[in-house]
């Protein structure tokens, strides 16, 4: 069954799962004054690795949808680029999803940087009791419907070394703005809830 359309439907998907994405990233209200940020050469350094993560998923494509191309038999099948796309298209929606609950959730107290501002609350519940960098995972489930839709295999590895790398640095610039907030009742979440890959229940 021959499927011209899938690929450009696919890429299509993907690319206003993208946009959607950016446009709630973007969006917010006007906020009070902070108190506290945490603006280093770190948190840059981390932001410019994540968002090089997109790109290398991207820009680094394989011919076709089908991972498996060229490998023969029931490898070859239409079933496996309507599979694919499929996977592709519900890890970057339900990302979308993910992201647009994790941002109500937070309500004022979302920023896009590292901030604490007046009044600040630690939040630890909601998808903050799974997570406590809950966007990261949303980020990763965006990057990962690239990944699995469009992505070459050395693509795919670029582009979740770059996301790791870049995630580990504002992870590790959050906490540290966090901790010198709210003490003892931060440490104590950080050992209960892992940074942005839930554990098994």
């Amino acid at each position: 069954m021959n499927m011209p359309f899938l690929p450009k439907a696919l890429m299509g998907a993907l690319i206003l799962a993208n946009a959607l994405f950016i446009a709630l990233l973007m969006v917010h209200k006007p906020r009070e004054a902070t108190s506290k940020s945490r603006g280093s050469r770190a948190v840059m350094v981390g932001v410019i690795l994540q968002t090089l993560s997109y790109p290398a998923a991207w820009l680094a494509g394989r011919p076709g949808i089908n991972p498996f191309r060229g490998k023969g038999g029931a490898w070859e099948g239409a079933w496996i680029e309507i599979l694919v796309a499929l996977l592709s298209v519900l890890a970057a929606y339900a990302s979308v999803l993910f992201f647009a609950s994790v941002k109500k959730h937070l309500g004022k107290h979302w920023a896009l940087g590292a901030r604490v501002v007046e009044g600040h609350e630690l939040v630890t519940d909601g998808p903050y009791a799974r997570v406590r960098h809950p966007l990261y995972l949303a980020m990763l489930g965006l990057l990962a419907g690239a990944m699995i839709g469009v992505s070459s295999l050395a693509g795919a590895i670029a582009a979740l070394v770059a996301f790791t790398a870049g995630t580990a640095l504002r992870v590790r610039a959050e906490d540290r703005l966090l901790a010198e907030t709210f003490g003892a009742k931060f440490e104590e979440y950080r050992k209960r809830v892992p940074a942005f890959i839930p554990k098994p229940r």
